[in-house]
């Protein structure tokens, strides 16, 4: 039997439902109210997501201007450039002492 995946989104689509019930009904019977503000309540829960994503942007701009850097130090030198590329991505994304910062 194929149910065409709902039993994964099928409780993800129960709660927005019920949730654009609860809005529905707070909205006087007004379902376009509503569905904006179903948009507004998703676009809030959103946020945290969208900063963490941001700041991944950011650390890949900062890493990218070091790789560019290290590419023209270590231009002839193969293993050099992979040793220190590799070091350098480890301490933009994942270097403990950065994760204490924040």
């Amino acid at each position: 039997m194929n149910d065409g995946g709902f039993l994964y989104i099928g409780p993800l689509y129960d709660l927005v439902f019920n949730i654009l019930v609860v809005l529905y009904r707070l909205s006087g019977e007004n379902l376009g109210i509503a569905l904006i503000a179903l948009a507004l309540l998703s676009r809030i829960v959103m946020i945290p997501f969208t900063r963490k994503q941001l700041k991944n942007v950011d650390k890949n701009k900062e890493f990218q201007a070091k790789y560019q850097e290290i590419k023209k130090k270590y231009k002839n030198k193969k293993k050099g450039i992979h040793e220190n590329i590799e070091n350098q991505y480890f301490y933009t994304f994942f270097s403990i002492l950065k994760i204490r910062k924040n």
